[in-house]
């Protein structure tokens, strides 16, 4: 027989596959531990009515660095019998290996944005500084003094810190100035053990924690020490970086003094709480150290 002759009959079969997925739904949140997380949510939702699937929604902001030290258990159990039994299947992770190595939940969790930095994943804390006042002012040494304190807009969650004075004299290591820190404790303010101490050049050239914001000023770039004159000091923050993490409270006041010679010139007060804001976010928010 000639191949011209010959006729092939090709079947094709067209099988109905079926997806097996794991649907969920009633997500709920049992515990949280106060000291290591804030405003936890859980949840599931439909895209849209042809989409059958509930995905899940996870909110949370961390007090502390997320590591291998978290260890995360899933254990599943099986419906029987009108209640749930818990059946063999267990699951038992590392905080990163679980984001870097798992198949089964991993591959989820490592197309979320706020995950795709390198493992670990610290928390930043933040000083959020609000209700600035002016205690006292000598008009010997300085002249119309604001103090407040702004956002710059609803999406930026810091409170900047604003300060325009007037000198009346040479702003030199003359100038002490110190910090109190009191801590909220049964709706009262009491002094804590915390509390910094500085000459004014000193302040401005070494320290890392109230000094990157002023060295940003551009009044304060020139060499210490500053002529008599206008200061306008503008979006000053504390970066996260000079944040200890074991602070030892979350919510205080804090108190200070400037001294002339050992003699108070001014004095000035603000309220202050510690928080905490996803890290892809906080880089432009805040002072390079």
């Amino acid at each position: 027989m000639d191949s011209s002759e010959c006729i092939f009959l090709l079947v094709i079969f067209f099988i109905d596959m079926q997806v097996t997925y794991v649907s969920t739904e009633h997500p709920a949140i049992d515990y949280f531990d106060p000291k290591c997380f804030s405003s936890p949510s859980f949840s599931t939702r439909r895209r849209s009515r042809n989409n059958p699937i509930h995905y899940v929604n996870l909110n949370y902001t961390t007090l502390m660095t997320m590591d291998n030290n978290f260890a995360i258990h899933f254990f599943l159990y099986e419906w029987l019998t009108n209640q749930y039994k818990r059946s063999f299947v267990e699951f038992h992770f590392l905080y990163c290996d679980l984001i870097k190595k798992d198949m089964f939940f991993g591959p989820t969790l490592r197309e979320q944005p706020a995950l795709q930095k390198p493992c670990p994943h610290p928390a930043v804390t933040y000083f959020s500084t609000e209700h600035p006042a002016i205690d006292y002012f000598d008009p010997k040494c300085f002249s119309s003094p604001s103090f407040s304190t702004r956002r710059r807009s609803r999406n930026n969650p810091i409170h900047y810190i604003n300060l325009n004075y007037t000198t009346l004299m040479t702003m030199d290591n003359n100038i002490a100035i110190h910090f109190f820190l009191y801590e909220w404790l049964t709706n009262q303010y009491k002094r804590s053990f915390v509390e910094f101490h500085f000459l004014y050049c000193d302040l401005i050239k070494k320290d890392m924690f109230f000094g990157p914001t002023l060295r940003e000023q551009p009044t304060l770039q020139k060499p210490c020490p500053h002529p008599a004159g206008f200061y306008s000091l503008k979006d000053m923050s504390i970066p996260p970086v000079a944040v200890p993490a074991n602070f030892p409270f979350r919510k205080g006041r804090m108190y200070s003094n400037c001294t002339y010679k050992e003699k108070v010139v001014a004095r000035f007060h603000i309220d202050f709480e510690l928080k905490t804001m996803k890290t892809d976010k906080y880089e432009s928010m805040f002072p390079k150290v």
